[in-house]
């Protein structure tokens, strides 16, 4: 339970434990009529169990709610954290009403009207002051304000013309992470042949390929190169993913440290049973072997 809610709870018990001892009170003061009329009976009252609820028992209850056992414990530090982001939101949402007070009942579409009023007023004095000018014959101050209102209106299209490209180039990248990006990440050629992860290779040819027509196609040279050429097969068509990778590798410099070994570890390394070592003879020798044998033979 929250620390907050044990507090109230604490709260409602004291309540409960003030009710209970006016009730007992009550009993203590019978019990003093009693007393005035039989001295050994009217005793048992005030000590017996007219004062039990106000001594112990249930009376007692509220003092173990003082003890910090449950509801002194502190709050966690999420709990806390939360605590404090909820209060600064609520004092947020009282600043924002309050200033919303300030607009009184006008709507969001009254201020849209309202501003293109506005805009159209400093448009109609804008021109009239254009007017005055040419009548009073100040050609420059009319030339450096029409050069001001024409570099006004550049600025705010160069500004448009940047979020533009930005939006461009996010989508660009998302759309590369979603097909050349997949390509290197599916390639049997890396994973099987390469020493190189799917990542580092991207790093290394990913500028060598790009989206054309909605496929994924490799350049000989990277992005940005001059005299940049698609790899094409014998038919003239662009090479799939593996074989454009794979010729950008086998032309690479290094290609001797990037591509795996394909020799089997261990192999041609056995070593002969223990043993008397075999001897190989070769045809000749055994030949020449053979003859001089033969020769000792005829001269005996």
């Amino acid at each position: 339970m929250p620390w907050y809610l044990k507090l109230l709870a604490d709260a409602r018990i004291h309540q409960a434990a003030g009710n209970e001892g006016e009730g007992g009170g009550g009993g203590a003061a019978t019990g003093g009529e009693g007393a005035g009329s039989n001295s050994g009976e009217g005793d048992k009252p005030a000590g017996g169990e007219g004062e039990k609820p106000a001594a112990g028992g249930e009376g007692e209850k509220p003092a173990e709610g003082d003890k910090p056992k449950e509801g002194g414990e502190k709050p966690t530090d999420r709990e806390a954290e939360l605590l404090k982001e909820t209060m600064k939101r609520k004092e947020r949402i009282k600043e924002l009403e309050t200033q919303l007070q300030a607009f009184g009942e006008v709507t969001p579409d009254q201020i849209k009207t309202l501003l293109e009023a506005e805009n159209a007023r400093k448009a109609e004095a804008a021109q009239r002051e254009k007017d005055d000018l040419e009548k009073r014959g100040e050609w420059d101050r009319l030339k450096d304000m029409m050069a001001t209102e024409h570099q006004t209106v550049l600025s705010a299209k160069d500004t448009e013309i940047a979020e533009l490209r930005e939006a461009n180039a996010a989508m660009v990248k998302s759309l590369e992470d979603m097909t050349v990006g997949a390509d290197f990440g599916n390639s049997k050629f890396i994973s099987e042949e390469l020493l190189l992860t799917s990542s580092k290779a991207r790093v290394i040819y990913g500028s060598h390929f790009e989206v054309k027509d909605g496929k994924v196609v490799g350049y000989d040279k990277p992005a940005g190169a001059k005299e940049r050429t698609m790899l094409v097969d014998g038919n003239g068509s662009p090479m799939s993913f593996d074989t454009a990778l794979r010729k950008l590798v086998d032309a690479d410099p290094e290609r001797d440290s990037l591509i795996r070994s394909k020799a089997k570890p261990g192999t041609g390394s056995a070593k002969p049973e223990a043993g008397a070592p075999e001897k190989t003879v070769s045809p000749g020798v055994g030949r020449i072997s053979a003859g001089l044998a033969s020769f000792n033979l005829d001269s005996e």
